[in-house]
Formats: structure tokens, sequence, C-alpha cells
């Protein structure tokens, strides 16, 4: 959708929304669930309608003054009960109509009295009577002749789809988390063809959500040369995390359509920022300038790094593996026979290089970081989309594509049971390390195993450590790959943007190589090889390029794909859901069983979560990021022809940013402040170590002092004496 018919949408919804009534049922019908409109300072400006049914939807009652201003939608906490219950139900216990539905015995296996045959929803349900409204688990026993899908209906509604293994035997299938509430509540079951047999169904309470609480007083971030700044926006995503959901909004890279339409509509902006850097290793875009505006107003910065085809053309759009020649595992170095006894330095990895920063770089808040160079970037930026911005990088050495690895029998890539020089263990390491060999001439010898190894032949620190000078002759002496070299140069040239937000002390929510493990992306061909990148432009960007201002977001989505609590700080999941408003826990659930230390997002929806949903299932993610298009013009109603829907949507759409449980920019702390306060204390607690290490000493050397005193004083008694 074009920017002109986004603002234009925006603004006749906001025209139209002001007139619309109060309707009379939630989003999500929850009885726990109650919300009331804030009263405003003058009653007398609300404009108030009587309330009618309008299909569900409730279009919350506003106000209007200078500008487009709503009154919040004041919801109450809910406290998500938990009952200890588990029984189980035999399905012949249940009611069968007609003659469709039968009790068999003929299946091995089954328990009670039988099975039910033929179930469908018009013949065979089974009702229960429960103690408590609360989260439950479903288990079905089930069994088929050959595998087909079944639905498992909830009260009258599909809540689940599974399908039956097809071997005749019965088999538990587990659905987690479903509110049941209390008092008679019903299950039914419909299949393909009607062929899946029904045993029993076994319901047991859920503790996960009530027991969900999360604490991340103690968190800190990955990098531990981290800005204060960084550790400012950490600390609100931490401190907030459970509490309140943080609004964040994607937007189209060297614009604001999005942003500038939230705010039209809804009286206030998204807390963050997120739009694409992946066109700044094409020079396509000029981002930073807005985004830095857009701090300086008050927001957060965020940004999505969706790596377009490093070996394509400069106008190449390309980053799914059907449409990249690009293969990313060739990038990975070879394996090599090491002797542990080897103490040469691998080519290129002298850290003293000139064009390497220090170490011991000082980090000031409100200051900037001195990289030796002008980058000629100022904070008058021209908003015409032109900010100014060169990425200053010019590939001098032609490179020759057709160049194939010596010995083309394929690339050595990391497997799951390889390991990298820091993975392994003190006895590994160990030059002693023997073990027991058989010589031909069947004499028993000892082979020192630990002196010949197999590890990469560059490491990561190595890899991450290199100056464009020195990979480039690398790639020129045909000791690393064309792989890996345009990797390289593509992390160098994301980093030069990020970096102008590092002068400028602007921290960066920075979310890279995003949904790898669906398979869908070049960066996602295999968990290892992912891992091993996310390493390498990890560590890349924190120590060569001193990036101590992200607050580097995984969202791989599977946790064999985790790249560990050392190398990100929040961890996230994209959700699309056609429509459904529910807050999805299962999901959040699930990453909060990867690490239990870190803030979970969810990075990506095409609709976002309701209210009433985020509440009874406490699915407090740490934001919620709204995609583009056609996601963001269907949710604010600008897309939707019929006036109603649309109407509903964008009422919908200023309640989540008007009311008690999320927060919006206008209602961020100030990050600067923050880090000015992070800083003082991290000062006064190292001033208070010191002056305790000192009195420390000085003790140390007063009782040192006393006892050579009483020492002396025995020695002179033994002389007199």
């Amino acid at each position: 959708m074009s920017s002109k018919r986004i603002a234009a949408g925006a603004a006749a919804i906001v025209m139209t929304v002001s007139a619309l009534s109060s309707c009379g049922t939630s989003i999500i019908k929850n009885e726990q669930i109650k919300k009331e409109t804030k009263a405003g300072n003058d009653s007398s400006a609300a404009v108030e309608t009587d309330a009618e049914d309008t299909e569900g939807e409730e279009i919350p009652p506003t106000i209007k003054m200078d500008g487009q201003t709503y009154e919040d939608t004041i919801f109450e906490s809910v406290d998500v009960p938990y009952v200890e219950y588990n029984k189980t139900y035999q399905a012949e216990s249940g009611t069968i109509i007609g003659s469709g539905a039968a009790i068999l015995r003929d299946r091995a296996n089954f328990k009670g009295e039988g099975y039910v045959n033929g179930a469908t929803p018009d013949n065979w349900s089974i009702s229960f009577d429960l103690p408590e409204g609360q989260f439950y688990n479903i288990t079905i026993n089930t069994a088929s002749d050959k595998g087909v899908n079944s639905q498992l209906y909830v009260n009258g509604k599909v809540v689940w789809i599974f399908r039956t293994s097809g071997d005749g035997s019965f088999a538990e299938k587990h659905l987690e988390n479903i509110w049941l509430d209390k008092g008679i509540n019903e299950i039914k079951i419909g299949s393909t063809e009607n062929q899946v047999d029904v045993d029993y169904v076994t319901l047991e309470s859920n503790n996960d959500i009530s027991a969900l609480n999360p604490d991340l007083s103690s968190s800190v971030l990955s990098d531990p040369n981290a800005s204060y700044r960084a550790q400012a926006v950490y600390q609100l995503l931490c401190s907030n995390y459970g509490k309140q959901v943080i609004t964040a909004q994607h937007v189209t890279p060297s614009g604001s359509d999005e942003t500038d339409a939230v705010k039209s509509l809804t009286g206030k902006s998204p807390a963050i920022r997120i739009a694409d850097i992946g066109g700044y290793t094409k020079n396509d875009i000029k981002d930073i300038g807005i985004a830095h505006k857009y701090f300086k107003d008050g927001g957060l910065v965020a940004y999505d790094w969706y790596w377009i085809d490093p070996s394509g053309k400069k106008d190449s759009k390309a980053i799914e593996i059907k449409d990249v020649a690009f293969d990313v595992r060739k990038a990975v170095p070879a394996e090599v026979e090491v002797k542990e006894d080897d103490s040469s330095t691998a080519y290129g990895s002298d850290s003293s290089s000139a064009e390497t920063a220090s170490d011991d770089t000082t980090y000031t808040d409100g200051g900037s970081y001195d990289y030796g160079y002008d980058d000629g970037y100022s904070d008058d930026y021209n908003y015409g989309y032109d900010d100014g911005y060169s990425d200053g990088y010019t590939d001098d050495y032609s490179y020759d594509y057709s160049y194939n690895r010596i010995g083309s029998t394929g690339f050595n890539v990391m497997g799951s049971t390889d390991s990298y020089p820091d993975d392994l263990n003190e006895d590994q390491q160990s030059a002693g390390s023997q073990a027991a060999a058989i010589t031909s001439d069947g004499v028993e010898t000892k082979t020192n195993v630990a002196a010949i190894q197999k590890k990469p032949e560059f490491s990561v620190d190595e890899i991450a450590a290199w100056t464009p000078k020195e990979y480039k002759s690398l790639y020129k002496k045909k000791k690393i790959t064309k792989e890996l070299y345009l990797i390289l140069k593509d992390i160098d040239s994301v980093s030069t943007p990020l970096t102008k937000f590092s002068e400028k002390n602007v921290p960066v929510i920075w979310r890279p190589l995003p949904v790898a493990s669906n398979g869908l992306y070049w960066w996602g061909i295999d968990k290892d090889t992912y891992k091993w990148l996310w390493q390498v432009m990890y560590t890349r960007m924190t120590e060569y390029h001193k990036l101590n201002n992200l607050i580097w977001v995984w969202s791989a989505q599977n946790a064999d794909w985790y790249v560990g609590d050392s190398y990100c700080d929040v961890i996230s999941a994209d959700v699309y859901t056609e429509g459904n408003r529910d807050a999805q826990i299962n999901t959040l659930l699930s990453l909060n069983n990867i690490t239990k230390t870190k803030p979970i997002a969810m990075t990506e929806c095409g609709a976002l979560p309701a209210i009433e949903s985020i509440l009874s299932e406490k699915a407090f993610w740490s934001y919620t990021a709204l995609w583009t298009e056609p996601y963001f013009s269907t949710e604010t109603g600008i897309a939707i022809n019929d006036t109603q829907s649309s109407q509903q949507a964008a009422a919908r759409f200023i309640e989540y940013y008007n009311n008690n449980f999320t927060l919006t920019l206008e209602e961020l702390p100030s990050i600067p402040d923050v880090a000015k306060s992070i800083r003082d204390a991290q000062k006064k607690a190292a001033e208070a170590e010191k002056k305790a290490a000192e009195a420390a000493k000085k003790e140390k050397k007063s009782s040192k002092k006393k006892s050579s005193s009483k020492k002396s004083k025995k020695t002179d008694s033994s002389s007199n004496s």
C-alpha cells in the first residue's frame, strides 16, 4: 500500500471512529476481565452513545481534544487460579446418540470397558463437571487404521486439529493450556470419514501459567562492555517484563508512514520503531537519520537484518534459499589436524593490527566514541529520505567468482558432534591425556591422542578479528572461500550504519538472521552453520567494530538452534495466526523453557493479541511488533472496505494503544536519564568495593603487624629468662 493511501486512510478513520458507539461484548469473552474507561478531567468532553451489539467487537468511548486523543481503557489485572485436578473419563461413559457410534472391544490395549467407534460431533459427546475455571491439559487416546486428521471440539468449538498415527494402535495426543470454565464442559471429536476410535479423555490442571511470574532483576546484557544506554534499554525491557507489553511497529525502511499513521489514528506513537537494515549491504536505503530522530523524540530504535544474498547484484532483494545461489556452508572453515604444541599463529590473527579498535575504549553516557575518523554524519538530518549517508566501502579488489576450493569433494561442515576450540573441556585440552593402543606386533604402547586434534582452520575469534585488508588478502591467496569473504564484507557493510548510532550514543535493539529454523532463508540451511554464522557476526560486531550499543535479539524459534545465553539478550517468536487474537501463551512458554533469564518478545505479528487474552493467559510479551503491509492496513482498518468492519478494527487498534497494560513512546522513561543513574550506581558500587578492598588490605597489614609484635615480645621474654 502506498504511503499516501496509509496517511489518507488513517486520517479518514480518525474522523469516523470518534463518532462510534460503545459495544457491549468484549473481543474475547472472559468473565474475569473487567475494564472501564478512565474518566477525563472534563467529563463533558466525552462523546457517548447508546451501546449496541456489533458482531462481538467492542469500540471504546472516545474524547476529542486538540489533535486526536483517547481516554485509556483501564483493565483490571487477573489472578490465574490453579487447583490440582487429574481425572480420566472413559469414552464409553459418554453420551451416544443414534446408531452411528458404537462401543467396541476389538482393538487391543484399550482401557476400561471398551472404546467408541464411529464417533462424530453429532453422535457422541462426553461431559464433565469441573471444580474450578482454570487452564487444563487435555489428553485423548485414539486409534485408526490409517492416518487421518481429527478435530477436537470443546464446548462446541474446534480447539485443536491433530493427526492419528494410523497403525491401528491406541496412542495418546496431548493438548496443553486450554481454559475450561467451572462447571459443565463438553468434548466431542470429528475425523475424516469418521475413522477414529476414542478410548478415553484425561483432564489435568496445568500450573504453567499460574506459576509464570518472571523475575529478570538480575539479568544483564551478554556484551560485558555494553554502553550505559544499551543497559538502560535492557533494564526497561527486563523490569517491565511480565507487567506491561511495550508497543512496537515495523516500518518500511527510509520512511515513517506506519508510525505516523499510528500517531494519527491513536493519538500515541509506538515505543519501538523497527526497520530492516538489509538494504545497506546494497546501498539502497537511507534510514539512520529518521531512526535517530525517533530516538531523540523519546522512542526506541530497532533493526532487523533480513540478509540479502551476499553474492547477489546491487539490485538483488533475494533472501530465500530457492532464490539464492549462495551456500553459507562453504563459508565455514574446513577442519585441519593441529598439533597441540604448535604455537604458530594463524594468518591474519594478529590482534595488534592498527585497523583493530582498542579494547580499552572508554564509554561515557551522553558522549560519543572516538573512532579516529570523521564520518561526516551530523544531527542536521535531511528528511527528504537523503540522510547524507554513504557506507564508505569500496571494493577495490576484483575477486574470482569462478573459484572452487582445491579438492572439490566438498566442504567439511561442522556437525553436531564437532567442537570448536572453546568447546573443549580441560581434559581434552590437556597435553597429558593418554590412551592405550596396540601396535602391529601386538605390543601395547601409549599414544598421545591429545597431541593431534581436528580444529577449524580458523577459529571464530580469528575470523572476527581480521581487518578488511587481511581477509581480502586471504581470499586473494585462496586461503578462505569466496563465501567467507562475502560474509565478512556484508557484516562490515551493516556495521557501518550501526557505528553511526554508536557514535551518537543511540542504543539499538538488534535482530539479525530472523526465523532461521523454518528452512526458508539462506542463513537457516542447518543449525550448526547458523550458530557458527551468529558467533562470527556477534564477535566481529561487538569486539572488532566495538558495537557495544546493541541489544541482541534471537528469533530462530527452535531450542536446537539456540545460540546460548552468552550470545543474545532477548529471545523471540514471529506469530502469524490469520486474525486469531489469542495471546499465544504456549508459544511464549516454549521459549521460556529455552531460557528463563531473558525477556521474550513477539518480534513480528499479523494481528495484535487482545488485551483480554494477554491478561487471562498472563502472556506479557516484552513487546509486540506488528508487521507492515498488508497486515498494518488490515489491522488498522485502512484496507477494509466494509465501513463497520473498518471502524471496529480501528477502534480495537486505538484501544491497544490506549490502555493501562501497554506502553507507548509517550510513556517511556528518558533513556539518557536512566543511563546516567546506572552509571552513577555502578560508579558508587565500584568506589564502595575499592574502599572495602583497601580496608581489608589495611586490616590484614595491621593484623600482620600485631602478630609480628607478639612474636617479638615472646622472643624478648625468652631471652630474659
